[in-house]
């Protein structure tokens, strides 16, 4: 292999080096999409190319290389930035890196590290012996509550969304289904306030969101809502890059009828997307009939 074409081969034993191109040139090699989207990750891209052009680099640095360019320029940001960023590692990697075998060391190398995050990760997650008794996803009287409770919300709001005049409303969302990706709690019932609206439950099945946008909740109100299902507080609310998260509280009745205290599912035990929507749409057919029967 010749020097033009910027690749050397390390002594046995030791990592691939490549010389990576000019600054100049590097720029021009991002791929399509990477660069416009944001400022933010404009100056990543940017960084990350000032860090590693005109150098001699191994799959191992290039990842670092990588890493520090987030710290430098993406701190504060919110996750999504970071993770759009870094869904382009691949791609940047073998636009940019002369010599394909330095580019995929630096993929494998990559893989590594993420495996034994997530390993380290998983390994600090309680076990499910550990959380004790579970909400089967079957359990028509724990689907019956969650609807129960959106009604319950509603009850409160005295307008509909689109009403002139004053009050309460929310855009009223309890007919939609349930994201299992996010919210799955092992057992029990979560209610999450929204920019001061209850609008959002986690439920055995994910989270359920029964009201959107909405304004014209006063305090005593939404503590109404809370009394009456004996909720108490589980996290308080955070505000941070992506807005007012919270609070969060742990709901323990449901006319009258007592809940057992409310558990988060560790995100590795998420019970698979399809069950969920699976049974959740056979309970809701249950759920329908069970009502017209009342009529």
């Amino acid at each position: 292999m010749t020097q033009e074409h910027g690749q050397n081969i390390g002594k046995e034993g030791q990592s691939k080096v490549v010389r990576m191109p000019s600054r100049e040139e590097m720029l021009k090699r991002l791929p399509a999409g990477t660069l416009g989207v944001t400022p933010e990750t404009d100056a990543f891209y940017t960084r990350f190319v000032d860090s590693v052009a005109d150098s001699e680099k191994v799959g191992g640095g290039l990842n670092m290389a990588w890493e520090l360019a987030g710290y430098d320029t993406l701190r504060g940001q919110i996750p999504l930035i970071k993770a759009v960023v870094d869904m382009n590692f691949d791609r940047v990697v073998d636009a940019l890196t002369p010599d394909p075998e330095v580019a995929e060391e630096a993929k494998e190398f990559r893989k590594k590290v993420l495996e034994e995050v997530e390993r380290q990760r998983r390994a600090k997650e309680p076990k499910l012996e550990d959380l004790g008794p579970v909400d089967s996803l079957t359990d028509l009287a724990r689907y019956t509550q969650a609807r129960r409770i959106g009604d319950i919300v509603f009850e409160h709001a005295t307008r509909k969304a689109g009403q002139p005049g004053e009050g309460i409303w929310m855009e009223d969302w309890r007919k939609q289904e349930v994201n299992p990706y996010y919210r799955q709690t092992h057992r029990g019932i979560f209610l999450e306030q929204y920019y001061s609206s209850p609008s959002i439950l986690w439920t055995p099945w994910g989270e359920y969101h029964i009201g959107g946008s909405g304004t014209g909740w006063p305090e005593e109100r939404r503590q109404a809502v809370l009394d009456s299902l004996k909720a108490t507080l589980h996290k308080p609310a955070v505000n941070n890059e992506m807005g007012t998260i919270g609070p969060i509280y742990a709901v323990h009745e449901v006319d009258g009828i007592e809940l057992p205290d409310p558990v988060e599912r560790p995100r590795s035990l998420y019970v698979p997307y399809e069950e969920v929507k699976e049974t959740w749409k056979s309970l809701t057919q249950q759920y329908k009939q069970a009502q017209k029967g009342k009529k």
